[in-house]
């Protein structure tokens, strides 16, 4: 299983496709955010579309693989963007089932098909996992997620139909602390995620965010 995964990393044919289906995915998100964008202060954009960003980190961190200019920089913000907020988007799907109806004729339901591309970028992570190594791109990573969800839960001067932060408007404002409690899980089970691939792949190992130590079978 591993070697087909990584073989995404090296295989030209199939990683391109799967580099331009995360291009795909940032261009429809960012449309899907254009209302956000449009009550949102400018200077907020940045902590606004967090799924059409970690797809789009995704995407340029295979891309790197694939020119042969791996960075530890995005491959860590890329798996743990992806885990992060795949796995919270299929959750508050879930959990907010009545205002969404997921499963209701759903084959021309976007909301179920939205909840099963979701979850598979927390999937599609494994393709970079092996190639993890630590270093000081992990704690920026990790600092940088840590803001995000400050800003997405009350850091961020921003009210709209009385909700504060920047988390997704079509998200009902009901259960805040239940959704920062799983998000703030999350957001460790990507980072300690990450921090466990590396450390059984030898810790360390490269001299920069740019440089990424092979990987065994």
């Amino acid at each position: 299983m591993w070697a087909w995964l990584e073989s995404f990393r090296s295989t030209p044919g199939r990683g391109w496709l799967v580099v331009a289906a995360n291009v795909g995915g940032v261009a429809y998100g960012f449309l899907y955010y254009g209302p956000q964008f449009g009550i949102t202060p400018a200077w907020l954009w940045p902590w606004v579309p967090d799924s059409p960003l970690s797809v789009g980190l995704f995407a340029l961190a295979l891309a790197l693989h694939l020119r042969g200019r791996p960075s530890q920089l995005a491959d860590w913000a890329a798996f743990v963007a992806n885990v992060k907020v795949g796995l919270w988007t299929g959750f508050v799907l879930l959990h907010y089932d009545f205002w969404f109806h997921i499963f209701r004729d759903p084959l021309a339901n976007l909301n179920f098909w939205l909840f099963g591309l979701h979850l598979a970028m927390a999937v599609q992570v494994l393709v970079l996992a092996r190639g993890l190594r630590l270093g000081w791109w992990s704690a920026a990573v990790a600092g940088w997620f840590a803001l995000d969800i400050a800003m997405d839960y009350g850091l961020a001067p921003f009210r709209y139909m009385g909700c504060v932060g920047t988390k997704p408007i079509t998200v009902p404002c009901e259960d805040t602390g239940l959704l920062l409690g799983v998000t703030v899980a999350l957001w460790a089970l990507g980072v300690f995620g990450a921090a466990a691939f590396a450390r059984r792949a030898g810790g360390g190992g490269t001299r920069g965010p740019g440089k990424t130590a092979p990987t065994q079978d």
